[in-house]
């Protein structure tokens, strides 16, 4: 029984209305397929972020090895110390 000037007598209140009620087991079922759901998420992203970071890993290595290769003399023409080598590969690979 309603009372008079509940919501579903005003115009233009809409009330939800319950569809479905979901047992025990369904309820379950949801919270576990959410869960995986967001556990799959995680995984990939975590995984999408090691690839990032061997490419990153992989062009800092090439920038080493090239920098490495070069003369103490034309490190010191580019204002770079062969102790910084390394540091600045890496500063390279994070700014990017």
């Amino acid at each position: 029984m309603l009372k008079k000037g509940s919501a579903r007598e005003r115009p233009g209140v809409v009330m939800p209305t319950i569809t479905h009620i979901y047992t025990e087991k369904e309820s379950r079922m949801t919270a576990l397929i959410m869960t995986a759901d967001t556990i799959g998420h995680k995984i990939k992203d975590w995984f999408k972020r090691l690839v990032e970071d061997a490419k990153k890993h992989n062009k800092a290595q090439i920038t080493i090895k090239e920098l490495s290769a070069l003369t103490d003399r034309e490190l010191n023409d580019l204002g770079i110390a062969r102790g910084e080598i390394y540091s600045i590969a890496y500063d390279l690979e994070e700014k990017r």
